[in-house]
């Protein structure tokens, strides 16, 4: 399989888990970015999101460096309360649905290898 059909698989499971049609989305959806910009997937949603992506690709997650893209959920309320926590979420590195494919077309490649050496 090659990269550009397995993007599109990736794509087309993170419409699926978000209810969105996978024509308005691309690589260049940014999967951390507010709803206006992205997807806007933070705490337990991106939690969620990787689970469902483990469940359809069979790709483990334990490597990811998650802490790196998301952080806590945080409601207005919480953003008051803990001001300092919503700044730092504010900085996180953007993650692009072609960034998460790239991530996942190495580990299984890795697996296939594994499996063919059998």
């Amino acid at each position: 399989m090659t990269f550009e059909i397995y993007e599109k698989c990736v794509t087309r499971w993170i419409a699926e888990w978000s209810k969105r049609d996978a024509r308005n989305l691309s690589p260049n959806t940014c999967i951390n970015c507010g709803r206006f910009t992205g997807l806007g997937v933070d705490g337990q949603d991106a939690d969620e999101l990787f689970a469902y992506l483990h469940h359809e690709s069979g790709v483990p997650f334990r490597d990811f460096p998650f802490n790196d893209y998301f952080g806590p959920e945080l409601s207005v309320a919480a953003a008051l309360i803990f001001p300092r926590e919503s700044i730092r979420a504010l900085r996180k590195r953007r993650l692009l649905i072609a960034d998460v494919a790239h991530f996942m077309f190495e580990r299984l490649s890795v697996r296939d290898n594994n499996i063919s050496q059998s």
